[in-house]
């Protein structure tokens, strides 16, 4: 009973590490890797114990006894790298690069100096053509690319990239017709369902079905609130589970120790937003001119009152009349109350970073409700 019972315990340690190792890979990465050489500029030589920093942040590290250096969970974004040591120049390193699950590479050659009188060298990062320690197809879409596209939130964005099919549906032209014609999107030829999406490592549900409202809440991220993008079409890793046709990976900003603002407002007019003629048009559509009848003794047309049905009629709304509007608002910095008593000092090192969207969007066909209103509130 003894050896049984000792058999039971290592087989429920061994499942309880399974299933934390397990835990753990469901979770996406939300951080990449600064990495390098530290070496003289004159000998070649490698300078161990040089002082590497994030200019800005609390993140660093000393190179070892061959000039290696290694600093871990950096953010994605755009830094600068400072370099010092005694008896060598201080150097700074502009444009680094960092996004997620990445290693960016940056050598740095130091030069010798008598007397240090405060005087640096500043160096701009280049990012490699062939990034080695990548092994998936991967889009990289940073925060000076999201303002450049024509997007204002982050699924628009994702439409845009390489190896993502947009397809908005064709439109059944007729009364009789199930009402298709809400935008859908693959990546590589997979459905909508098959695609994964991370919001700061915790996995969000996809936009799927193609319906009106059917899940698309959790996927339309404010395009202020987003730092970085990652759009992985092939060649997963082990910590993304279940992905069979892509992966999202979306890391949200973050307040800064400075006060930041915006305001954005976005108006589209009345109009037609899909191909094709009306779909009430009397003259041209089909069930209309089918059921329109002819007077005998006036020779006017009128609509079959047995097809034409109040309940009908109340359906048939003119779905062009309507335009669109967009608000976004964002407000990012540290946190106020430095000045209270006991929390003060602990308030000072905190930061914040909140964003809101209010959309009221018209339908592309007819629907039972004439637009469809999102309101949107990020905090971090």
């Amino acid at each position: 009973m003894v050896v049984h019972a000792n058999a039971l315990v290592r087989r429920a340690v061994v499942l309880l590490g399974l299933g934390l190792l397990l835990g753990q890979l469901a979770w996406a990465g939300t951080t990449g890797k600064i990495a390098g050489v530290v070496k003289d500029a004159e000998t070649g030589e490698p300078l161990p114990l040089a002082n590497v920093t994030v200019k800005g942040t609390y993140l660093g590290a000393a190179s070892d006894e061959k000039g290696r250096y290694h600093i871990l969970s950096v953010p994605p974004g755009t830094y600068s790298l400072v370099v010092t040591m005694m008896g060598y120049t201080r150097v700074e390193v502009t444009n680094v690069k960092v996004s997620i699950d990445q290693t960016t590479r940056v050598d740095v050659a130091l030069q010798q100096a008598v007397v240090d009188l405060g005087a640096s060298v500043v160096v701009e990062a280049s990012r490699p053509i062939i990034q080695k320690d990548l092994t998936t197809s991967i889009e990289v879409i940073g925060v000076d690319r999201l303002y450049q596209a024509p997007v204002s939130q982050v699924h628009e964005a994702v439409h845009l990239q390489t190896g993502v099919f947009f397809d908005p549906i064709p439109v059944e032209g007729n009364l009789s017709g199930t009402g298709r014609g809400e935008p859908r999107y693959s990546i590589r030829g997979g459905e909508q369902d098959e695609v994964v999406w991370f919001i700061d490592g915790t996995r969000s549900a996809a936009w799927s079905e193609a319906r009106a409202d059917a899940g698309g809440s959790f996927t339309r991220i404010n395009r202020d609130a987003v730092k970085e993008i990652q759009v992985i079409t092939g060649g997963f890793n082990a910590e993304y589970g279940q992905a069979q046709s892509g992966i999202v990976n979306i890391i949200t900003k973050e307040g800064d120790q400075h006060y930041s603002w915006s305001l954005d407002y976005q108006y589209g007019p009345p109009h037609q937003r899909h191909f094709g003629t009306y779909l009430y048009d009397r003259e041209k559509n089909l069930e209309f001119k089918r059921h329109t009848l002819v007077d005998s003794l006036t020779g006017k047309t009128y609509l079959d009152p047995a097809w034409w049905t109040p309940e009908r009629q109340k359906q048939a709304y003119d779905y062009r009349a309507f335009a669109d509007h967009q608000v976004q608002v964002s407000f990012g910095g540290p946190v106020p109350g430095k000045f209270l008593p006991l929390v003060g000092r602990e308030l000072a090192k905190m930061t914040v970073f909140a964003t809101a969207r209010y959309q009221q969007e018209a339908y592309e066909l007819p629907r039972p409700r004439d637009t469809r209103q999102l309101t949107e509130f990020t905090l971090s």
